[in-house]
């Protein structure tokens, strides 16, 4: 089964190309660096002049030396149509997410100059290596992953830079060889990269945060929760994934990843009577990796059983990560701030899964060898697995979305509403709820029922809020950022202007 359609045919530009190309990046870069959200905080200056200025003049260097040896450095245009259905699919789940958390909006100018740095590294490493750059789509759905799961706060963003690298880096210098396509047995030997170039700067620069204990210098904790803000995020980031599954045959890895968590966390509830996850079958970060970030087709398995395989084993590692990596995290004590570093567990373990795909391939050869019981074509069957998991999907959204953990849990927050001096004006049932538990857990669900759409999307902030909030009293401090108001003080009159909930909730890029 083929992974993936077949590039374009490359074509090589005039020689002027290459001066000129470097000459608009190096032009958009600097353009970028005088952005207000750059001129506005000195780690950012100083982040976009040292990963800016080295990357220029290592380009320039060999730029001269090209000309000084009489050999001009190429310029291939190789435009790569999964690379164009990976950016869409980012696209919706960016306008998605950035519709209900401001700080995505806030940080386009970084985005856009991570796009510029990452095609100007690669420019440089490529006219390093084999003299010459492909110039395409490559660079948009490695960024794209990358900012989906973490950012470095604006006073050390150059580590965002450094972590980008790491991307091209593995790409180029961590590969393996690849089988001759079988009509052409005797065609040069291929190569492909082994690790997932987006995971394998993900897990590299979070294993040295959590073993140097600098998780604080990131915002992955707020990211991991912020997905979940919108009302329908699950439904948003499956139909991005559908975009990339309907054109490239990966949807067997996240069907059966999520499947196996789901399977796993209905297991341990049944012995523990507890929920694994709290408030959802899988996590929305999870959800995010498994059907964006584990299904690049170079570094995954080739065979549909493989591919099931290689899912299970992400789901099993993540459920077992998140026990593991609470452990490394720390309450709450002494005025001190929490922390936690669960949210790794969607990324530690991906390039040991990457170095594993050979494997899973081999372990599942006999399955994927059996003589076909129909004649349905490659296509056909990927399309036949798309349509059945869009079944699937629907069946067990609500253990997504409507989960009972998170019900109880809203439950205990609106009784927390209700009962505040500073909130409880806002959300108070008139007539007031029975003192009966039950009885008034049914009162104030019609009671937040019936509350304008102002008022339900401050609950569900708060929810977020709490959910991700590190300091020492989370509920005084979100309540603060919500409602703009001390819960042992005064409540606010006419509660929050319009806007201000949103903007309360998210956090500051810079101190």
């Amino acid at each position: 089964m083929s992974t993936a359609p077949a590039p374009s045919r490359p074509q090589l530009l005039s020689a002027a190309w290459g001066p000129g190309l470097l000459a608009l990046f190096a032009a958009a870069f600097a353009l970028l660096a005088l952005t207000p959200r750059v001129q506005g905080h000195d780690g950012l200056l100083l982040s976009f002049g040292l990963a800016g200025g080295l990357v220029v003049a290592w380009a320039l260097a060999l730029l001269v030396r090209a000309r000084v040896r009489g050999t001009p450095l190429e310029v291939e245009l190789r435009v790569r149509k999964p690379h164009a259905i990976q950016t869409l699919a980012q696209a919706v789940v960016y306008l998605s997410w950035g519709t209900f958390w401001d700080p995505v909006a806030e940080m386009l100018p970084l985005f856009a100059a991570q796009i510029v740095f990452a095609y100007l590294f690669e420019m440089a490493l490529t006219w390093t290596r084999y003299g010459r750059f492909r110039l395409g789509l490559g660079p948009l759905p490695v960024v794209g992953s990358y900012n989906l799961f973490m950012w470095f706060h604006d006073d050390v963003f150059v580590f965002q830079f450094a972590m980008l690298t790491l991307a091209w880096l593995s790409r180029e210098y961590l590969r393996r060889r690849v089988p001759s396509p079988p009509g052409a047995p005797d065609a040069p030997p291929a190569t492909a990269h082994i690790f997932n170039p987006s995971a394998f700067g993900l897990a590299t620069t979070g294993l040295i945060l959590i073993a140097g204990g600098w998780t604080h210098l990131t915002w992955g904790l707020q990211i991991a929760v912020s997905h979940g803000y919108g009302p329908h995020a699950y439904a948003f980031i499956f139909l991005a994934g559908i975009v990339v599954q309907l054109a490239v045959p990966v949807v067997l890895i996240t069907s059966s990843a999520v499947l196996s968590s789901l399977a796993l966390e209905a297991t341990y509830h049944a012995f523990t009577g507890r929920h694994y996850y709290v408030d959802t079958g899988v996590p929305i970060a999870v959800f995010l990796g498994m059907t964006l970030l584990v299904t690049d087709p170079a570094s995954t398995p080739k065979s549909g059983p493989g591919k099931v395989l290689f899912g299970v084993l992400y789901g099993v590692a993540v459920f077992v990560l998140y026990t593991a990596l609470a452990q490394l995290g720390r309450p709450a004590h002494d005025g001190l701030p929490a922390v936690h570093v669960t949210y790794f567990d969607k990324l530690l373990h991906l390039p040991l899964l990457n170095l594993l795909a050979p494997v899973c391939d081999r372990l599942t050869g006999r399955l994927a060898g059996r003589k076909r019981w129909t004649r349905m074509t490659d296509l056909q069957a990927q399309r036949l697995h798309v349509i059945a998991w869009v079944v699937v999907f629907a069946a067990v959204l609500p253990r997504l979305e409507a989960h009972p953990g998170r019900q109880q849990n809203f439950a205990r927050l609106r009784f927390g509403l209700n009962d505040a001096p500073c909130t409880a004006p806002l959300f108070r049932c008139t007539p007031a709820c029975p003192d009966h538990p039950a009885h008034a857990a049914r009162c104030l669900q019609r009671c937040f029922e019936r509350l304008p759409a102002q008022r339900r999307a401050q609950v569900s902030r708060m929810y977020h809020c709490l959910r991700s909030n590190s300091d020492f009293d989370p509920w005084r401090g979100c309540t603060k950022q919500i409602f703009q108001c001390d819960p042992g003080g005064v409540p606010p009159v006419d509660g929050p202007q319009p806007g201000e909930p949103a903007r309360a909730l998210a956090p500051r890029m810079a101190p």
